[in-house]
């Protein structure tokens, strides 16, 4: 099973186990509702015949009990629903500001002059831009996929490993990177940027990388496709 696979499978997992969590608890609610409802009715027919009130007067004593359990628990019932929407809200808000950010860094792939609207250059004289814009898109699904809890620590790092085995990576991490002023780790944020100066200094530590900066070809990275009358794809490079 491939790893997308994976992760979708193990969201299906949590999404089903959350709806069947769901369910057994408002069942639970359910049920004994209806059993404090029902139970004036239970005393009545169970001690009411023989004209025993005093059962009936400690009973009553017991029901208002369990009736401010049951209102406790409506209270703390609709607590978790509201912090739960609550969440989910959060959860969208920031999915929706991830995507805006995912778009603007395609949008500096796609048109290289609009790396100049970003400030100064994102990159060093000699390295295409466009490699570091795509190497922040690859850190930003990571990250996400980190703070999402569907990247485990010990994924994180291999492919971080792999990630700093390369020029690019490290160029990118040497010019952007926080590494020469770390961090505390408050949030699962802050402790995916450590891991990622750990994995940039043991790299540094460890020699040069396997794989050396290769210069971009000037019709590389953007591409218009064309279908022509008869019906036959092909693909027109675009120059930056």
């Amino acid at each position: 099973m491939t790893s997308p696979n994976l992760r979708q499978f193990d969201g299906i997992t949590r999404v089903m186990v959350k709806i069947v969590l769901v369910a057994l608890s408002s069942a639970a609610l359910v049920g004994l509702a209806l059993l404090v409802l029902a139970s004036p009715v239970l005393i009545g027919k169970l001690y009411g015949r023989h004209g025993d009130f005093s059962m009936q007067a400690s009973l009553g004593e017991a029901y208002g009990a369990a009736s401010a359990l049951l209102a406790a628990l409506a209270l703390g019932a609709v607590c978790v629903s509201l912090s739960a929407q609550q969440k989910r809200a959060r959860r969208d808000m920031r999915n929706r500001q991830r995507d805006r950010v995912r778009q603007t860094v395609m949008l500096a792939l796609a048109e290289p002059a609009y790396a100049q609207c970003w400030g100064s250059r994102f990159s060093p004289d000699t390295v295409d831009e466009r490699l570091f814009f795509y190497t922040n898109l690859i850190v930003l699904d990571w990250s996400y996929a980190w703070e999402d809890g569907d990247l485990t620590e010990v994924q994180a790092r291999q492919f971080l490993r792999s990630f700093f085995d390369s020029e690019v990576p490290r160029m990118y991490w040497e010019r952007h990177g926080d590494w020469h002023h770390p961090r505390l780790t408050l949030t699962r944020s802050d402790r995916f940027i450590a891991m990622m100066n750990e994995e940039y200094l043991r790299a540094i530590k460890g020699g040069p990388p396997s794989r050396c900066h290769s210069p971009m070809s000037a019709c590389s990275f953007a591409a218009a496709a064309e279908v022509p009358k008869d019906g036959v794809r092909t693909q027109r490079p675009v120059a930056p």
